[in-house]
């Protein structure tokens, strides 16, 4: 099986677990030893080069480490993918646990997220969040999965986070 083969297999996994760690990858295409992370890294930029022309990149869970295919924005634009299948209610309850987790080093309870959504009942959307497995509840604190990086990207989150946070109040 040559190398892209294997990268191919690994990142499109599905289920419990999605898509390949470091690790898993280095062990896989036998890159163990001095150099073989700058090489992963190499590989998974060119079968990324190389996979664009079909509609899919290589990206990384931040929350898991995990490596995985995804679709870019336009392929992503015109197929409407979303876990939250037009349920806005579902999106904007999850962005107001993320608000709620940056802004606190606790973490987000209940009532936060219920305060940033402004509404009086937040619990039906926590529990569809917690069934899709975006969200874990426990007594009033709500946290984050890893399977939320697999669906927002992060980083770019908290720039726009930020930009709004700074020209609102800045």
């Amino acid at each position: 099986m040559n190398e892209f083969k294997v990268i191919s297999l690994l990142l499109a996994r599905r289920g419990d677990v999605i898509g390949a760690t470091d690790e898993e990858l280095v062990a896989a295409l036998g890159l163990e030893g001095k150099g073989g992370a700058e090489q992963l890294y190499r590989l998974l930029q060119a079968y990324s080069s190389s996979i664009g022309i079909f509609g899919f990149k290589v990206e990384r869970n931040a929350l898991d480490g995990h490596w995985f295919l995804a679709c870019t924005e336009d392929v992503a634009g015109q197929a409407r993918i979303n876990p939250f299948q037009g349920r806005t209610r579902l999106a904007s309850t999850l962005v107001a646990v993320l608000i709620a987790t940056t802004c606190d080093d606790e973490g987000a309870t209940v009532e936060q997220v219920r305060r940033i959504r402004k509404i009086k009942d937040v619990a039906p959307d926590l529990k569809e969040l917690e069934a899709l497995g975006l969200v874990k509840v426990k007594g009033n604190r709500v946290s984050l999965t890893d399977r939320v990086g697999y669906y927002i990207d992060l980083a770019q989150f908290m720039r726009q986070f930020t930009d709004h946070v700074n020209d609102a109040y800045g």
